[in-house]
């Protein structure tokens, strides 16, 4: 073989090294965080930011801890109306299903049982939020005829609870 194909074996060889870690480094999971966290809070489209809220939620506590906050914070600002309010809230310990798909969860809220009524508006958004589990959250709260409906929840723990307080000073 001559010195010349030699040559342009090794870069092609050397090309596809660094273009195969490139992929590598590029599915990684701290930048599939980055973003679809990019993509939530920052795409013009809302059907682009809930579908990348989806994707980042379906990767998972505690890879996305870092984002979780902002990517809430921007779902709370879109879901806002009139007679809703944020809250801190507990969430009963059991969690129950009305079918595969749909949960039923109890919360307590100032001595008051709010229902979040998922099985009511199928969201799958408020869902993903949901399944993050843990009993203390931050909930968006609708005022109903007779009762308060859960929007969306988010965990309230350590690593959220200082970031939600400075962005939702009504917070106990």
């Amino acid at each position: 073989m001559s010195r010349g194909a030699k040559g342009r074996i090794a870069i092609v060889v050397l090309f596809l090294l660094i273009v195969g870690s490139g992929v590598g480094i590029a599915w990684s999971e701290p930048a599939r965080v980055r973003f679809w966290a990019w993509r939530a809070t920052a795409a013009a489209d809302p059907a682009v930011r809930k579908n990348a809220r989806l994707e980042l939620l379906a990767i998972g506590r505690p890879a996305i801890d870092p984002v979780l906050v902002g990517v809430y914070v921007r779902e709370v600002r879109e879901r806002s109306k009139p007679g809703t309010r944020v809250a801190t809230v507990w969430r009963a310990p059991i969690v129950g299903h009305w079918d595969d798909r749909d949960i039923i969860v109890q919360y307590h809220d100032d001595g008051v049982d709010v229902i979040s009524a998922l099985m009511l508006r199928p969201d799958p958004v408020a869902t993903a939020f949901e399944r993050l589990g843990g009993s203390r959250r931050v909930v968006l709260l609708e005022q109903r005829t007779g009762w308060r409906d859960v929007v969306v929840s988010c965990p309230l723990d350590e690593a959220t609870e200082a970031r939600l307080h400075a962005e939702f000073p009504e917070l106990k």
